[in-house]
């Protein structure tokens, strides 16, 4: 038997050329790239919706806790672009302003906070202190007249970049006050 060696031609043996493999490490490398931009703009833009969401919620509370001590208030004194002062309440009953049942509203840049102050007593009954109508009317006297240990304070706000009061003052019963704040 006359046996006959076949040579197969170099095409047909099911092995890739080193264009063929560059071109699929191309390939891959470019998808994985792809992929991984894609990736990391939706985790950015993740972060990003959920910290809006946050700030967005932040400030719905702020206003909301600004809202409600406005209208317990019993009366507004004075309102500026930065406070807001307020009759908290007649706590001894005599229909006068006493300066135990102030309060005020107001923004201090140095802390970016909205923050409400107002007096604690200690005991039962409220002192009587009655406070002139200036003094409520009048930012610089109502902070003035606050400045002592039993008063309290309760940030409504952090992280605000800026706050715009305005309303009707001079002791109005309408409790009208509206308040524009921008967080950081």
């Amino acid at each position: 038997m006359n046996a006959t060696k076949r040579h197969h031609p170099p095409s047909s043996r099911g092995a890739f050329t080193l264009i063929e493999l560059l071109i699929a490490a191309s390939a891959t490398a470019l998808t994985a790239t792809t992929g991984a931009a894609m990736i990391f703009a939706v985790s950015s833009a993740s972060t990003q919706t959920r910290d809006n969401r946050t700030d967005r919620a932040a400030g719905h509370y702020a206003a909301d806790r600004i809202g409600r001590v406005v209208r317990q208030a019993r009366a507004i004194g004075h309102v500026t672009a930065t406070s807001v002062a307020l009759w908290v309440s007649d706590e001894n009953e005599n229909d006068q302003v006493d300066l135990y049942e102030t309060g005020r509203v107001y923004f201090d840049p140095d802390s970016d906070a909205i923050t409400y102050e107002y007096f604690v007593t200690t005991g039962k009954t409220t002192p009587a202190s009655a406070v002139a109508t200036s003094t409520l009317t009048t930012e610089a006297s109502l902070k003035t007249a606050m400045e002592c240990d039993e008063k309290q304070s309760v940030v409504l706000a952090k992280d605000v970049a800026s706050t715009a009061f305005s309303g009707y003052p001079s002791k109005t019963q309408a409790r009208i006050v509206s308040v524009e704040f921008k967080m950081n």
